[in-house]
């Protein structure tokens, strides 16, 4: 092998070494951002299972008492109690 030959792949190996290198860093990356956007997913995965249970946990029935319902209520028993007081 002469000088030449010798140069050349000394200079096809470093040229690979640089490429390698770029290869790796590039492929770190890539990786990086697949871990982060399966964390998306995990994360919209477990924001439509709680959506999709949502209504399961809050069909049961829920008395709500109207403030003019209450007050109306509350003259009724009055006047009714005066009625039955004054018999």
């Amino acid at each position: 092998m002469d000088l030449s030959q010798s140069a050349d792949r000394q200079a096809e190996a470093a040229e690979l070494a640089k490429y390698f290198s770029k290869f790796s860093a590039a492929l770190t990356r890539l990786d990086e951002e697949l871990a982060r956007w399966k964390n998306y997913e995990a994360d919209y995965q477990a924001l439509k299972t709680t959506l999709l249970d949502l209504p399961k946990e809050t069909s049961h029935p829920v008395m709500v008492r109207d403030r003019r319902w209450s007050v109306a209520d509350e003259c009724l028993q009055m006047v009714q109690y005066r009625a039955s007081a004054s018999e």
